[in-house]
C-alpha cells in the first residue's frame, strides 16, 4: 500500500555500493572502505546544504526549512533534527551513484533518534492509512516511479515498528496489491528517544533489512527472496529523499526523529 509519515529525526546516512557484515560502529570514511559511496554526517548548520563525504560529494537541500542542528550525535556529536514536515531531497540527475537499478549490489544504512511523533500532510488521512515512516531511498509512489526506499512501521504483513527495505521492480503496485508491499521486514521495534542503527540491503537475490547491526530475521520476510530486480526510472524517475516520500500526490510518510 501507499503509505506517508512524519517525523523528527535525527540522523547520519550512508550508502555502499555493496556490505557483507557491519557491526554499525561509527567512522570516518578513508581508502579503505572502497565501497562507500555517500555518508553524510549532518554537521553543517541549518540552512545550509548538508554534503557527503566519501567519494561523491552529494549535496542534500532542506525542504520547507530550515532543518536544525542538533548537538547530539554519534559521529561527530551533530545531527540533523527534522521536525513534522519537513525533509531533505536532491534531484535524481545531481546523485547519479545513488540510481540503483537492475540486479545491483545495495546497501543503506542509518543512524537515527526516532521521535513518538507521525502524521501527514493531509491529516484527513490519519482516518484511512496507517503512520508509515520513510527514511531515505528513490520512492516517488505518486509517479508510480518506486526503485528503492528504507522505511520504518509499515503495517503490511501484521507489521508495525519494525525496519523494511522496499524494493520494485516495475516501480508501480506490487501485482495484486493496492500499493508496493514488495521486500523485507524486521521483526525488532525500533524504540523512542534512542539511537538506533537500520539498514536495508540487496544483492540481486535477497533483501534483507537489519537492526542495530543484525539481520531482523522474520520467517519468510526477512530476507525476503527477490530477483526481479530494481525499477530503472530513467530520466523521470525519483528524486532522492530522506525524512519523506512522495505519495497520493503530495510529500508523505514523514519521519520524526
Amino acid at each position: 500500500f501507499d503509505c506517508d509519515v512524519m517525523g523528527s529525526l535525527w540522523i547520519f546516512l550512508f550508502f555502499l555500493l555493496e556490505i557483507r557484515t557491519f557491526d554499525c560502529q561509527p567512522f570516518k570514511p578513508n581508502a579503505t572502505q572502497r565501497d562507500l559511496l555517500t555518508l553524510w554526517t549532518f554537521g553543517e548548520e541549518q540552512g545550509k546544504d548538508r554534503v557527503s563525504e566519501g567519494p561523491y560529494k552529494y549535496k542534500l537541500y532542506e525542504d520547507n526549512g530550515p532543518i536544525l542542528r542538533s548537538h547530539e550525535g554519534v559521529f561527530n556529536g551533530m545531527s540533523a533534527f527534522l521536525h513534522p514536515g519537513q525533509r531533505f531531497y536532491s534531484p535524481r540527475a545531481d546523485v547519479p551513484a545513488l540510481d540503483f537499478h537492475g540486479r545491483v549490489n545495495l546497501t543503506v544504512v542509518a543512524w537515527l533518534n526516532r521521535m513518538p511523533y507521525c502524521g501527514f500532510a493531509n491529516y484527513s488521512d490519519h482516518n484511512k492509512y496507517p503512520c508509515c515512516e520513510f527514511v531515505a531511498g528513490l520512492f516517488n509512489e505518486s509517479a508510480a516511479a518506486r526503485q528503492y526506499g528504507l522505511f520504518m512501521n509499515l503495517h503490511s504483513y501484521n507489521s508495525s515498528n519494525q525496519t523494511d527495505g522496499l524494493v520494485s521492480s516495475n516501480g508501480g503496485d506490487t501485482p495484486g496489491q493496492d500499493g508496493c508491499v514488495t521486500g523485507a521486514y524486521g521483526s525488532t521495534p525500533v524504540p523512542y528517544f534512542q539511537w538506533s542503527c537500520l539498514a536495508m540491503t540487496y544483492d540481486g537475490s535477497y533483501v534483507r533489512a537489519y537492526y542495530n547491526g543484525k539481520l531482523d530475521q522474520r520467517s519468510g520476510l526477512n530476507p525476503f527472496p527477490y530477483n526481479e530486480g530494481i525499477y530503472d526510472g530513467g530520466s523521470h524517475g525519483a528524486d532522492f529523499t530522506v525524512g519523506s516520500n512522495s505519495a497520493f500526490g503530495q510529500k508523505h510518510n514523514y519521519l520524526t526523529a
